[in-house]
Order: C-alpha cells, then structure tokens, then sequence
C-alpha cells in the first residue's frame, strides 16, 4: 500500500500498490492474505484512520499475517539510553482520539479476530489512537495468537497494547513486544490478562502529564498484568509520570502485576515521577532486578504477597512535593504486607526506607539507608504499621549535611549512580547499597 496508490492499484507490488482511502487498502490487503503473508505499508506522514482495522482469517487452519511499514528497525539495548530511536522514514497513521479532552475516545487501530496464529506488527508511527492493538476477549473463546510487536513509536494513544486470554488460562504465550516508544499514554501501554512466557524489552512510556496535560480520571497503569499470567520477563523498561486526578487516593503505577501472577522477572527497569507506586507486585515468585524509582508519591516498591525478591534496587526522594497523595504516612521506599527479600539496596531522602503493613516480612541485607541536607527529619528506621517481621545485616544508615548532586535524575543518563556522588563513595567503599545498572549479579 501507498497513500495514493500506483501503477495498477493491485497490490502486487510496490509499484502496483493499492492506495491507503482511509485504511480500505490495509483491509483489502489482508484479504488477499488468505494464507498468510505480509502487508506492507509505504512512507508517508499523512495516512489518517476514522474506523478499525479487523485482522481475521476465515476457514481452514490458522494464519500468520504481518504488518510492516518501511524503514529500518530502531535501536534498543543499551540500558541509560534505551529510550528507542523512531525513524521518520517509517509511515505515520492518525486516528481520531482528541488530545484536548483525552477521554475514552477515539478508534482502534487494529482488532485481530478468529483465524490467526500469530500476528506482527512492526516500524509505524501511531498518533491518537484510544487503542493500538487490541486482542482477546473476557467473555468468549478466542483462538491462541502470538505477537511479536517491534519498533513501534506512538503518540497520544489512552492504551497502546490490550491482551485478554480467554476463559482466565493465561491461553496467550510467546508474545514479543520490543522497542517501543509511547509518549502521552494516559492509561497503559500495555494491559494483558491470561499472558504467560513472553518477553517485553527496550520499553520507554510517558504519560507527559508534567508537561501540561492533564488525564481526568484515568489511572495510569504502565504496564499491567493480571492472572492468571507466568513466566514473564520485562527488560530495559523506562517509565514516566504515571497519574490520576487526585482525589483522597490518587492512583498512577509504573509496573503492577495483580495476585495470579507468578514468576515474572523485571532487569534493568527504571520509573520516575509515579504518583503512587513505582513497582506494585501482588503475585508469586517475582525477582527485581536492577530497578530505580526516583521521586514517587507513596511507595517505590510495594509488595502484597510473595516471596518477592529486590535485587539492587534504589528508591530515592519519597512525596513528589505537592503531587503527593493524602494517604498521611505512606511514603517509604519499600512497604510489605507480604514477604519481601531484598539485597543492595539504597534509601535515599525518604519517609521512611520500608514499611511492613498487614503482617508482612522484609528481609534486607547489604544495604544503605541515607537521609542528607533537607531531609534529615525523616527516619533511618523501619515502620510497622501492623504487627509484622523485619530482619537485617549489614545494613549501613548514615545522615550528610550536604546535599545529593542530583534531586531529578536524567532517563538519559547511562549510569543513573553517578550523579549520586554522595552515596556511590560509601556503595564503593563498604559493599552496600544499589550498584548500578552495569550490576549482573553475585
């Protein structure tokens, strides 16, 4: 397909390509796609989208469609400066949701239905969409599908991708999902229910709401998953300003994962400005890796069940100023009402370094817990907000009257510790605290 078509408009090939009318070139394509194949999409910035586009295969056995703009894929992988690279040479689609109000409206980009095997979607630019990609259903059987989602940047979308395995069997599984740059999501970029042995890496999401728009009532979840959902793994993800119309409770989480969810592993993940929690796990069995929160509302890492096990992490700057919640003492960098194992990890400048609620446990070792200059009234010490369990070796607490170098470290930055001159000395010096992003394990 191209915008206005060429030669014979038969899709042939690139110099027949059907012409783009409103996405009827994109529909009759798949069409011709009985067995399977690929559609490809030309260069252009001005493709526009008022309806939905319905991926469907008919009869016989399941298919394997594709949809491929041009251009080359972008660059992923180095952590500190994961944020993937968009091209302009990949093809642009605009839909029809409203940026002014960012409500419920506005289209579907693509609904896969009954027929297909496996799905992929790869080098486009997607602007104000309510949905990206949507699969799945509650309340009907729906066929297994793979996904492999790549390269993919997307602008004011409410939720970019929506997952629902059917009958609450985690039915979907071996989905890819790489390299995707989301700015002013207001809900999710990704929700997926009944979603087990997948890989999502190379993730930067940013809901922008700092920048003067504002999402009414729309609890931002950047990532969410809930069961039943196992065996995941989310690598080199970046979350930023997940928010919600404050009211007595204000909601906004860069990563939760609900309580028939087991066994996910999370490396090198970083979330900034949540308005609530950064890292909010409510399953079994998940290890944290590597993971930064720096000032959050409530709580950085927030652990409900478990074992859940934090592994070099760092939560820094508690209370997000004015933006905090009215849940009066909630701020702390770890709470658990579950069971929580935590080594090398650094508290810096909040409420309080961990809280156990609801008879939970912490574990901690190898750790640091530092207040410096202007926040040197808050506790060193752990809260019990219930009766609970807390245990510790080597943890190191210490007070600075200096200042840290850095209050609002940069997502760009390829070594996050760094600017924190003040506690990389003692990290360095004594074995203790967060490490790092180059930390691979002991």
């Amino acid at each position: 397909m191209s915008l206005e078509g060429s030669g014979e408009h038969n899709g042939s090939s690139a110099k027949n390509a059907y012409a783009w009318d409103n996405g009827d070139g994109l529909r009759v394509c798949l069409e011709r796609l009985a067995d399977g194949g690929v559609a490809h999409l030309a260069y252009s910035d001005n493709y526009t989208l008022d309806g939905t586009i319905v991926v469907e295969s008919r009869g016989g056995s399941p298919k394997a469609m594709a949809i491929e703009g041009s251009g080359e894929p972008a660059r992923g992988g180095d952590y500190g400066r994961s944020v993937p690279l968009s091209s302009d040479a990949w093809p642009k689609i605009t839909g029809t949701r409203s940026v002014s109000q960012f409500n419920e409206g506005g289209n579907t980009f693509i609904r896969i239905e009954g027929g297909i095997s496996r799905f992929s979607l790869c080098r486009l630019r997607l602007d104000k969409f309510n949905t990206v990609l949507s699969v799945g259903s509650r309340n009907r059987e729906y066929d297994a599908v793979q996904g492999n989602i790549e390269d993919i940047d997307v602008d004011y979308a409410r939720e970019v991708i929506s997952i629902y395995g059917p009958d609450h069997n985690a039915k979907f599984s071996g989905w890819n999902v790489k390299r995707i740059n989301a700015q002013g999501v207001s809900k999710r970029l990704i929700r997926a229910e009944g979603l087990s042995n997948s890989t999502l890496e190379d993730i930067y999401a940013d809901t922008v709401s700092q920048s003067g728009i504002h999402y009414k009532n729309d609890w931002a979840f950047l990532i969410h998953f809930d069961g039943p959902s196992h065996d995941n793994v989310i690598r080199r993800f970046i979350g930023k300003n997940p928010m919600q119309e404050r009211k007595k409770y204000a909601n906004g989480d860069c990563f939760t994962c609900e309580r028939d969810t087991s066994n996910f592993t999370l490396q090198n993940v970083m979330c900034f400005h949540p308005l609530d929690a950064g890292f909010d796990m409510k399953g079994t069995n998940h290890t944290v890796q590597n993971a930064a929160v720096f000032n959050y509302g409530n709580r950085a890492f927030r652990i409900w069940k478990g074992p859940v096990y934090l592994d070099n992490v760092i939560a820094a700057f508690s209370g997000l100023g004015e933006e905090v919640s009215q849940a009066a003492g909630s701020n702390a960098g770890i709470w658990s009402g579950g069971e929580a194992h935590v080594s090398h990890y650094t508290s810096l400048n909040n409420d309080t370094p961990c809280m156990i609620d609801y008879g939970g446990s912490i574990y901690m070792k190898d750790s640091l817990y530092m207040l410096t200059q202007g926040f040197l009234h808050e506790s060193l010490n752990p809260t019990f907000e219930s009766d609970g369990k807390y245990e510790e070796s080597n943890v190191v607490r210490r007070e600075e009257e200096r200042e840290t170098d850095t209050h609002f470290p940069q997502d760009t930055d390829p070594q996050i510790m760094h600017g924190f001159r003040v506690t990389f000395d003692i990290v360095k010096k004594q074995g203790v605290g967060f490490r790092g992003f180059d930390y691979t394990g002991e």
